[in-house]
C-alpha cells in the first residue's frame, strides 16, 4: 500500500533561524516551531499544551527563513516528516524526527531581521 507524508502546522517560531551551508554549496536552515493545543482537561479546566517541532528548509527556501523568520514570528508550514539519523561525537547513534518544509508562510508583517 501507498503511503502519505503532509505535514501542516500554525504555530509561532520558537528559536532563532541556524542557516548553514554545505559542502556542496547548498543551504539548509533549521528553526524550531512552537504549536499551542488547548483542551479542557477531565474537570473541564482550560489547558493548554506546547509542542516544540523541528523544521528544516533547504536552498532558496532556507535564504528567505533566515532574512525573515525571527523568535516570535507566526507561520504556517507545509511539508513532510523526516526521520534524522546521525552519529554523535563518541560514535553513539542518534536520531529526531522532524519536518522538512515545502512552504513556509508567514502569518504576520514581513520585517527583515534587525529592524
Amino acid at each position: 500500500m501507498k503511503s502519505f507524508n503532509k505535514v501542516i502546522l500554525v504555530g509561532n517560531v520558537a528559536t532563532d533561524v541556524e542557516l548553514k551551508t554545505l559542502k556542496s554549496g547548498t543551504k539548509v536552515a533549521d528553526f524550531r516551531l512552537a504549536v499551542n493545543e488547548h483542551y479542557k482537561d477531565n474537570d473541564g479546566t482550560e489547558q493548554e499544551r506546547v509542542a516544540f517541532v523541528a523544521i528544516e528548509t533547504w536552498s532558496g527556501l532556507a535564504e528567505t527563513c533566515d532574512k525573515y523568520l525571527s523568535k516570535g514570528r507566526a507561520v504556517l508550514v507545509e511539508g513532510r516528516l523526516k526521520m534524522d539519523e546521525w552519529k554523535n561525537e563518541e560514535g553513539e547513534k542518534r536520531s529526531r524526527l522532524l519536518v522538512t518544509a515545502e512552504t513556509v508562510n508567514f502569518l504576520d508583517k514581513p520585517k527583515e531581521k534587525g529592524e
